[in-house]
């Protein structure tokens, strides 16, 4: 019994001081302390990580560790008293019930996860890539929610522990924890030790902590559901940001003047330049981009402070590098009142926020990109577009690079046109 006790006591103060020294790659807390860690292991700085999901996460692993040591306690206890034989047996059979049903319920959770989060892509993705991670951290504590809030907790900037789910998206998810850590585990728990200790009539060392633990722990579930409840008044709409380069369309025609500025090897000035012609990302673009992806709650508070609404109505959830930009998943709350419905249902309810988040990008589309330019540290080609689902975004995707091909084509005539005017400038000369 004490290596289950002071085995399960050094890992939960292990995951501590992990959650404590994850701070030190949170942005802000870099800016006021002189801590600078190395960014190794595939760290990072982010300025939205959670460090209070490893200590729930240990909390949680402490709590379900404590019950089994009580479990092995109380099937070697006898009572002094005749009567209470039967309370004991109780006891007895009832811990090892639930302890084996919510974990059983939990990793049923676990496998249907992926099914519950079907309209988030990215935590999809995620998933396809990291499942055993999830899997094992539920394993261990016996709970599906403590292991889901621990690998959406983005520390130390690591994409294992980056799932891509939004607060909201945990919340909604929450019940899972109420459910099969409060319902089935730590109140029928919590009724068990109290009947032990009245069966034996007194307080073991086993009985405190694990008193204690499950105490702890259902305080923590019921007080933050009831904390992290929404705002009735608000909806929710979930859509894609799309940013994108567009130098070749910008590119100008090639004048008379160019084609007179011809040198011996047939170039002009601006053929030197024709690998930023190309929309494709360059090294120190895609470099900017994978530094400041990090810094995601700064990106909200930015567009939050632009659309002049709280902050924390705008959730960014996964990020994704492409050839020529990158896409972020964002889930926003709006206030019901400003949107315009057109009918009843839910569908024309969805239909309306959407129109009006659109209106709301569209309007002040110019300061939209001054915030992303600013933020990931990018060039004035660069484009941000709203677009409503993925389907859409595979539309645009394909629209980009079918007007890429038609821009290069045009590049590829006006080269031709350029090789024309060379090879008569060279006849003239000889």
């Amino acid at each position: 019994l004490g290596y289950i006790f002071y085995g399960s006591l050094a890992v939960s103060g292990i995951l501590l001081l992990l959650g404590v020294l994850s701070c030190c790659y949170n942005e802000k807390m870099q800016a006021r302390c002189c801590v600078r860690l190395p960014l190794c292991c595939g760290c990072s700085v982010v300025d939205d990580g959670r460090f209070w999901a490893l200590i729930i996460f240990a909390l949680h692993f402490y709590d379900f560790s404590s019950d089994i040591n009580l479990c092995v306690e109380m099937s070697g206890a006898v009572t002094p008293y005749p009567e209470k034989v039967w309370m004991l047996t109780v006891c007895q059979y009832a811990s090892i019930v639930f302890i084996v049903l919510p974990y059983v319920v939990n990793l049923v959770f676990a496998t249907r996860m992926k099914r519950m989060i079907n309209s988030n892509e990215f935590a999809l993705s995620w998933f396809n890539e990291y499942s055993m991670v999830f899997i094992v951290l539920v394993l261990c504590t016996g709970g599906c929610h403590p292991a889901l809030t621990l690998v959406s907790s983005k520390l130390f900037g690591w994409k294992m522990l980056s799932s891509g789910l939004t607060r909201y998206e945990l919340k909604e998810l929450a019940m899972i924890r109420v459910f099969g850590n409060v319902l089935l585990e730590n109140i029928p728990q919590i009724t068990i030790q109290v009947m032990y200790a009245l069966s034996i009539w007194r307080v073991t060392e086993g009985i405190i902590w694990t008193l204690i633990a499950s105490t702890l722990s259902t305080f923590s579930v019921l007080s933050s559901y009831c904390i992290d409840r929404t705002d009735p008044t608000l909806k929710v709409v979930k859509y894609y940001l799309w940013m994108h380069c567009e130098r070749s369309s910008a590119l100008p025609a090639a004048t008379s003047t160019d084609r007179a500025q011809l040198d011996e090897h047939g170039q002009t000035s601006s053929d030197a330049d024709d690998a930023s012609n190309k929309n494709d990302l360059s090294e120190m673009e895609r470099s900017s981009i994978e530094a400041n992806r990090g810094r995601r709650r700064q990106l909200s508070t930015e567009l939050s402070e632009l659309f002049t609404i709280a902050r924390d109505n705008i959730q960014f959830g996964g990020l994704t590098v492409t050839t020529n930009g990158a896409f972020l998943y964002v889930v926003h709350f709006v206030d019901k009142s400003k949107t315009i419905k057109t009918g009843t249902d839910e569908q024309s309810e969805q239909t309306a926020m959407h129109e009006y988040v659109q209106r709301l990008y569209d309007s002040s589309e110019k300061q939209v990109n001054e915030v992303f330019h600013e933020h990931f540290k990018l060039g004035q080609d660069f484009r941000v577009q709203y677009v409503r689902s993925l389907s859409s975004l595979n539309c645009a995707l394909s629209a980009s690079a079918s007007v890429q091909a038609v821009d290069d084509h045009e590049h590829d005539d006006i080269d031709s046109d350029r090789k024309k005017d060379h090879d008569a400038y060279t006849d003239r000369k000889r």
